[in-house]
């Protein structure tokens, strides 16, 4: 799907262009395990992890840069010993993964 606004050229199924993030106002099936900044749900980033993705997601979610979250993680994981460790694995395994389209 290529944006009118822009130019880019967008995946299928996309809801807003992922550079310039113009709506696209025709109706489209969406999968469902494809995440977009403008939910306030929260996902583990299948395509943009690290270790778990967790980070990542957490930066979607917050709207946050994904480098500083990231940052913030280890340097509270030094700060804490290891339990941030476990809150992160115990976030690894319940939070559910998705395709993020990030910007």
């Amino acid at each position: 799907m290529i944006c009118e606004q822009c130019g880019t050229d967008n995946p299928p199924g996309s809801l807003f262009c992922q550079k310039c993030g113009r709506q696209f106002e025709e109706e489209q099936t969406v999968p469902s395990s494809t995440y977009y900044p403008q939910s306030n749900k929260l996902f583990r980033c299948a395509n943009n992890k690290v270790l778990g993705g967790v980070c990542s997601g957490l930066a979607i979610y917050s709207n946050m840069d994904v480098s500083l979250v990231r940052l913030l993680a280890i340097l509270l994981f030094f700060a804490s010993g290891t339990s941030l460790f476990i809150a992160y694995v115990i976030a690894w395994i319940i939070i559910p993964e998705a395709e993020c389209i990030t910007e």
